[in-house]
C-alpha cells in the first residue's frame, strides 16, 4: 500500500491479511475434519465393563487349558467366498465338538471391535464345521473357535491365503522372573 496513493488498496487485496485470517481458518477447518472423524469412526478402545473383563481372563486362561488338556487343534479353511470350515484333530476332538456347547468361531479385528464377526457352526457327516463367513475387511484378525469349556486360537490375515489356517490352545507367557 502507498501512502501517497489517493485511493488506497481495499483490504481484502491485502495479502498480509489474508496470511493472518489463513491461521484461525485453518484451525477451524482442522477442527471441523476432526469432529466429523470422531463422529463417523469408532475406535471402541475402552470398555464400560474393563473390570468385569478383567475377571474374565482367569477364565479364558481355564478355556485354553481344557483344550491343551483334550488335545485340541483345528484345520480352519475358507473353500468359497462366504464359507467356512473348521475340521477339529485331536486326542478327544469329537467327544469337545459332540459335548457342551456348539463351537462358534469368532473373528475379532485388530484394532477395530466394531466390526468383529461371530461365526454358528454347525457339523456334517464328515465330521467338518461349516458356518456363514460375513464380508469382512481385509486387515489382521484373530480367530478363535470353541464353546464354554474350551478354545483354539490364531492370528490370520485377511483375505485368507490358500491352505488351511491351524488353531491351536494358546499357551500363557511365562511370568517367572
Amino acid at each position: 500500500m502507498n501512502a501517497h496513493s489517493p485511493h488506497p488498496r481495499p483490504w481484502y487485496r491485502e495479502p498480509l491479511v489474508w496470511m493472518v485470517l489463513a491461521i484461525p481458518a485453518t484451525a477451524v477447518l482442522g477442527g471441523v475434519v476432526m469432529l466429523v472423524l470422531a463422529n463417523v469412526t469408532w475406535d471402541g478402545l475402552v470398555a464400560d465393563d474393563y473390570y468385569r473383563r478383567g475377571m474374565q481372563i482367569n477364565r479364558s486362561l481355564a478355556r485354553d487349558a481344557e483344550a491343551a488338556r483334550l488335545g485340541l487343534q483345528a484345520a480352519v479353511s475358507f473353500p468359497a467366498p462366504g464359507v467356512v470350515e473348521a475340521r477339529l484333530t485331536g486326542m478327544d476332538g469329537a467327544a469337545a465338538a459332540s459335548g457342551g456347547d456348539q463351537p462358534t468361531l469368532r473373528f475379532a479385528h485388530a484394532t477395530r471391535a466394531g466390526i468383529d464377526a461371530m461365526v454358528a457352526m454347525t457339523p456334517d457327516a464328515d465330521g467338518i464345521w461349516r458356518g456363514v463367513l460375513p464380508a469382512l475387511p481385509p486387515g489382521k484378525w484373530y480367530v478363535e473357535l470353541g464353546n464354554e469349556q474350551w478354545r483354539l486360537a490364531a492370528p490370520v490375515r485377511l483375505p485368507a491365503s490358500a491352505g488351511a489356517l491351524t488353531l491351536r490352545p494358546t499357551t500363557p507367557p511365562d511370568r517367572r522372573h
